[in-house]
C-alpha cells in the first residue's frame, strides 16, 4: 500500500503535462509508458501583453474592417528559440502576415524540461493573435 501511496503523489505532482499508463498488480503500480515534463516552454512576461504591445494592426485589414483570430503554432527549442511557425487554420492573408511576424520576432522562451534527464527538450506550443 505505501508503494501504491508514493506512486499515486509522484505521478499527481508531474501536473497537467502527465501521460502514462499505470499497471496495477495486488500491491503495487508500475508506469509502463511515460511522457511527462517538468515543464512546458514558458513565454518570460506575458504573451498577451507582447502581442498588444507590438502588433500593427494591418492598415488594408483596417479599411476593409477585417477582424478574426489566428492561431500560429511553433516549436520552442532547447535554446529557447522558436521555429517550424505556421499558422493552424486559414484567414485572411493580412492577419496571418502579422501573427506571423510577431511569432518570429518574439523574445526567447524558456524551453521545456525532460523529467528524466533533467535537460531542455524541444517542444510545440503556439498562441492566438485576436485582431479587432
Amino acid at each position: 500500500m505505501k508503494h501504491y501511496l508514493i506512486l499515486l503523489f509522484l505521478i499527481t505532482s508531474f501536473g497537467a503535462d502527465a501521460q502514462m499508463t499505470i499497471i496495477r498488480t495486488q500491491d503495487t503500480a508500475y508506469i509502463v509508458e511515460n511522457a511527462m515534463y517538468l515543464s512546458r516552454p514558458h513565454f518570460k512576461g506575458s504573451v498577451t501583453e507582447y502581442v498588444q504591445n507590438n502588433m500593427r494592426y494591418p492598415e488594408e485589414a483596417k479599411k476593409q474592417n477585417i477582424t478574426g483570430r489566428v492561431w500560429v503554432s511553433f516549436t520552442i527549442d532547447t535554446t529557447g528559440k522558436a521555429y517550424d511557425i505556421k499558422v493552424i487554420g486559414k484567414y485572411n492573408a493580412l492577419l496571418e502576415e502579422e501573427a506571423l511576424r510577431l511569432a518570429k520576432e518574439m523574445p526567447l522562451w524558456r524551453p521545456a524540461i525532460d523529467s528524466v534527464t533533467q535537460r531542455p527538450i524541444a517542444k510545440a506550443t503556439g498562441f492566438t493573435v485576436t485582431f479587432e
